[in-house]
């Protein structure tokens, strides 16, 4: 047997056998927050998230190639929409921006990919493709490829590493939405 093969054989058993925490909670991003404090000061609350045709938010831990067997629902988190939503709510908290009882803008948004990919042989990457839309008619897309070491291949060490990766992921997803062209104008009151 190559060695590839045998690399190959040892990363799906060893993902295909692991169990899998909660992902951390989110912590908020410098970067994301500096750039929502130079955005006009519009009240905005969160809708809701939903799962795009493609996304694959019906798996547990949804993967392209491999996926870990963990259970992403828990009663912190609920889904991965759902940590995406409040991830958003959280970093328009921190700036000031954020009004559940009387914005001037709404913002809803579907996950349209949400994937984990195993590189062999010690990398792993989380795509996460996110479209915003606000209550004015203003949308926007981006899509953000996380790559990660997911150490060993061992199965629970690359569940654990990935499911440990998911926060950084929405965070870098996050910073990129309010970064691209177009996002200042989700904020706009109608």
């Amino acid at each position: 047997m190559s060695l590839r093969n045998w690399l190959s054989m040892a990363a799906l058993g060893g993902l295909a056998a692991c169990q899998t925490p909660a992902p951390p909670e989110y912590m908020v991003s410098r970067d994301t927050l500096f750039f929502l404090q130079q955005l006009p000061a519009v009240q905005t609350s969160v809708g809701e998230f939903t799962a795009g045709d493609g996304s694959g938010m019906g798996v547990p831990i949804p993967g392209s190639l491999l996926t870990c067997s963990g259970d992403f629902e828990d009663s912190r988190t609920g889904d991965a929409g759902a940590y995406v939503r409040r991830a958003l709510v959280q970093e328009l908290t921190a700036a000031g921006l954020y009004n559940e009882d009387d914005p001037a803008v709404r913002i809803d948004g579907t996950v349209e990919r949400i994937s984990l990919t195993r590189k062999i042989p010690f990398t792993a990457e989380w795509t996460i493709g996110l479209r915003l839309r606000s209550s004015n008619g203003a949308e926007l897309e981006v899509l953000e490829e996380y790559r990660f070491d997911a150490g060993s291949l061992v199965g629970a060490t690359v569940c654990e590493r990935a499911i440990e990766h998911f926060e950084p992921a929405v965070r870098a997803l996050l910073e990129t939405a309010v970064r691209t062209d177009g996002f200042d104008a989700l904020l706009v009151a109608s």
